[in-house]
């Protein structure tokens, strides 16, 4: 029996399988190379190899081709019948991620892992702000997010990837003292990780460190490869960086020559949102309306979510806005509203809040996008994101309050 890099048991009939399965693992886990290619050569080598078409299932999530991996889904857990138990678990929780069905996955990998807590590859698609539980709209979803991780340290030591993920949910949780030096130790341990840097960088941002974080993310970027998923997101720290100098040449030089489709491999929601919230947030600044900019994200946002979804439904709101389509903005409004009485709009009515903010402040009418914002802030947290992406929304208040002065 062969095993994967955590020491678990895999069904594997060649060691070269193996091998190219504990690759593509890797590299999903440290968002670091092309993990499909490498899942590809796992299939190749073994083409019953349950664990090789699951690894390829969350490759091709990453690239956003959703039917594909629920074929590879489907194809890991057909297989894995004749494998482990470790297996067969492992592969039902990935066709519930691959097809959206974030709560049933969630609650069979809480059964996981109390046998299997060191099974890494389970864990990571609900180890994150954009995972099963950071995109779930619910209001404790940070700390919920830390309940689910803690109780695992234990079983990792000092594994970086598990102190990446440690480390951020303790971030999201206001313990930004406990967080450094753990997330410091797995960069340090992984400093090709995609995931590992882009945690440091907000380590670093988050505790005040902006000067820290430009001078690492200008010297660790040039290293890291397109293919990388995080490819975008990270450069997009680096050009918010900027934007807090209210260096809007610099900001706008990192995006367009980083963060722009088909420049990566990085998701549509990343290339959507990053870009948006830049932009927005650079207005908010006193910059320039980025027209142009603007525009093709919009026909970006339209080609890749024409419903409103989570943390989308936002950065949408916000582009309309900016653009002043007060007749796009309406409708948008409306499929909203639509969402929520069909409870279908996982963040709840607080969208509408932003949206109504977004739209007053792009109007200059400052009380009312103040009163709409601040109505919003108590339940932000449910839009999803990160807390440095969600000061979009307090960030947009700050200078409506400003103006209105």
């Amino acid at each position: 029996m062969r095993h994967d890099s955590y020491g678990l048991e895999i069904t594997a009939s060649s060691e070269a399988a193996a091998v190219a399965y504990r690759l593509a693992a890797d590299r999903l886990l440290s968002a670091t190379g092309n993990a499909l290619e490498a899942a590809d050569v796992a299939v190749r080598e073994d083409p019953d190899m349950p664990m090789a078409h699951s690894a390829r299932a969350m490759a091709l999530l990453a690239r956003a081709d959703v039917p594909a991996a629920r074929t590879a889904a489907d194809a890991g857990l057909r297989l894995a019948t004749h494998a482990t138990r470790r297996e067969r678990q492992h592969a039902a929780i990935i066709v519930d991620v691959v097809n959206g069905r974030r709560d049933e996955a969630l609650a069979k990998l809480r059964e996981h892992l109390a046998e299997y807590p060191r099974d890494a590859l389970a864990i990571n698609p609900a180890a994150g702000v954009f995972g099963l539980i950071g995109f779930s709209g619910r209001q404790g979803r940070e700390r919920e997010q830390l309940a689910l991780i803690e109780p695992l340290a234990p079983h990792y030591g000092d594994d970086w990837w598990f102190n990446h993920v440690h480390g951020f949910a303790l971030l999201e949780c206001d313990a930004e003292a406990r967080a450094l030096p753990i997330v410091e130790a797995a960069i340090t341990a992984r400093p090709d990780s995609g995931h590992a840097a882009h945690t440091w960088a907000h380590v670093l941002f988050e505790t005040g460190q902006h000067d820290r974080a430009l001078e690492w993310l200008t010297d660790w970027l040039p290293g890291y490869a397109p293919d990388g998923i995080l490819y975008c997101h990270t450069w997009w720290h680096l050009a918010l960086l900027h934007l807090h100098r209210h260096d809007f040449d610099s900001m706008w030089a990192v995006y367009d020559a980083h963060c722009r489709e088909g420049q990566s491999a990085s998701l549509p929601i990343n290339l959507f949102t990053d870009g948006v919230a830049l932009a927005w947030r650079a207005i908010a600044a006193g910059a320039e309306l980025p027209i142009v900019r603007l525009q093709a994200l919009r026909e970006l946002g339209e080609k890749y979510f024409p419903k409103p979804g989570i943390f989308v439904d936002v950065h949408r709101a916000a582009c309309l806005a900016a653009l002043g389509d007060a007749i796009a903005l309406a409708d948008y409004r409306r499929d909203l509203r639509s969402a929520l009485d069909a409870g279908t709009l996982s963040a709840g009515g607080v969208v509408l809040d932003i949206l109504d903010g977004f739209d007053a402040f792009a109007r200059g009418h400052w009380q009312r996008a103040c009163a709409a914002l601040q109505a919003a802030l108590p339940s932000v947290v449910r839009i999803g994101g990160s807390r440095a992406q969600r000061r979009i929304v307090s960030e947009t208040l700050a200078a409506a309050v400003a103006r209105q002065n």
